[in-house]
């Protein structure tokens, strides 16, 4: 009797347990969390929906006074002339000779490393240099006003050229090198107010010379001079960069593909707006991405090439006033696509803040004169898109 109670005991057992497993998983502590506190995760891709895009190019102001680069030369759609002011390391016992007008210049040239270069490798390349006239300062002349700055054009102070894709040399003659050594021991026996490097007519190419910064290498662009106190010695002063700038011009630029541009030098910066009205309210954006596309066909890019566009938050549309608390997305090109990450941008859209647009400009626009052509919504294929990630409670 209490063998068979026992087996009954063990059946009822087992019958239960798999009962309770048969159960549907889903339910289990259904009706626990309210509905509300759900939550589930979608993606809203402008290349895949109807979403409005508009966007335009305008030329922009820039400084161009810490540029790390001189940019010198001309092609079909831009020319930029360097002015450059050079201070001579004088021995004592030089200027003391100076000053008893005892010195003489036997000669003065000038090495470059050139460190950019725009155009066809066998493009022509040359330029006149010719001296600047009176006192300026790099903060206060720019691409609208830098014509006006008077400088002697009758007369090449330089000559004696060669000039390679590595290497540039020239010589100065000796008569201005002489007045910028009189000018350090006395501003009144002398002069120096540098000299513009301004590219000919036959030039189809620009190249960029290295610029005063903090990482400057002087020795990638410096001044001989050679000096001789008669019948005593000769030695070599050698003379740097104190003050420099470039100034550019640039034709405004025509799409045949209604394209976007980015121009570096005198910047051309485009802007996009994504009508990004049908995202859901009260969502956490996990991730958002901004994607744009060159036209190789009417792009021209120089070596180093512009392989990365900042996307900044526009403040203003209308004024096209970035708002600066906003962090810049880089924009990293991979095979002619730049894309990167625009997160905050859009969360903060999603948060109330008003989406007036994202600038593009090129990372390096005040070093180089490289043109992007972006292919616009107006296209049919490989418009731009912005895919976004995100987290709402159902």
């Amino acid at each position: 009797m209490k063998k068979h109670l026992f087996i009954f005991l063990i059946s009822l057992i087992v019958l239960s347990f798999f009962s309770g497993c048969s159960d549907d998983p889903s339910s289990t502590g259904s009706g626990l969390l309210p509905d509300g506190d759900l939550i589930y995760t979608d993606i809203f891709d402008t290349d895949s929906m109807y979403v409005s895009i508009t966007s335009s190019t305008y030329n922009d102001s820039i400084d161009l006074s810490n540029a790390n680069k001189l940019l010198i030369g001309k092609t079909s759609f831009a020319k930029a002339t360097a002015l450059v002011r050079f201070y001579p390391v004088i021995a004592d016992s030089i200027s003391s000779q100076l000053l008893k007008d005892s010195i003489i210049v036997r000669n003065c040239w000038v090495k470059i490393l050139p460190s950019y270069k725009l155009g066809e490798t066998n493009g022509t390349f040359n330029f006149n240099l010719y001296r600047i006239k009176q006192s300026w300062s790099s903060t206060d002349i720019n691409n609208s006003n830098y014509t006006s700055l008077p400088v002697d054009k009758s007369n090449d102070v330089s000559y004696n050229k060669v000039i390679t894709d590595s290497l540039i040399t020239f010589n100065i003659e000796n008569s201005l090198a002489l007045k910028w050594l009189k000018y350090n021991v006395d501003s009144t026996s002398g002069e120096n107010y540098g000299v513009m490097f301004s590219p000919t007519e036959e030039t189809n190419k620009i190249i960029g010379i290295p610029g005063l910064n903090v990482y400057t290498d002087y020795s990638d662009f410096a001044v001989y001079i050679e000096v001789e106190k008669i019948g005593k010695y000769i030695d070599t002063v050698m003379a740097y960069t104190t003050e420099d700038l470039h100034a550019v011009e640039v034709t405004a630029p025509i799409s045949s593909n209604n394209n976007l541009f980015l121009i570096g030098g005198n910047p051309y910066r485009s802007k996009i707006h994504f009508d990004l009205s049908g995202l859901p309210k009260n969502i956490v954006i996990n991730k958002a991405v901004l994607s744009v596309t060159r036209d190789e066909s009417e792009s021209y890019i120089g070596t180093p090439a512009s392989d990365t566009i900042f996307a900044i938050v526009l403040d203003d549309s209308t004024t096209n006033k970035i708002n600066a608390y906003y962090n810049i997305g880089y924009l990293i090109n991979n095979n002619n696509v730049y894309s990167g990450d625009i997160t905050a941008f859009v969360q903060r859209w999603v948060d109330g803040i008003s989406n007036q647009g994202i600038r593009l400009n090129l990372s390096n626009e005040t070093n180089t004169v490289n043109k992007v052509a972006i292919i616009s919504e107006k296209a049919s294929t490989s418009k731009p898109k912005i895919k976004i990630y995100y987290t709402k409670q159902r």
